[in-house]
């Protein structure tokens, strides 16, 4: 797997030398937009569906 992918959310990379006990939790704000307007997108479609 490219380690560059932009489009690998949510999936595990093993690397050499990475180690899950001293590895770090980055936030990726753009990500997060993304899935909260398709979470208020999926709150709101039962009222506006016909």
């Amino acid at each position: 797997m490219d380690v560059a992918d932009r489009c690998s959310v949510n999936s595990l990379r093993d690397m050499p030398g990475s180690n899950p006990v001293q590895g770090r939790v980055r936030w990726d704000p753009l990500h997060s937009l993304w899935n909260g307007v398709m979470l208020g997108g999926a709150l709101l479609a039962p009222f506006y569906a016909s």
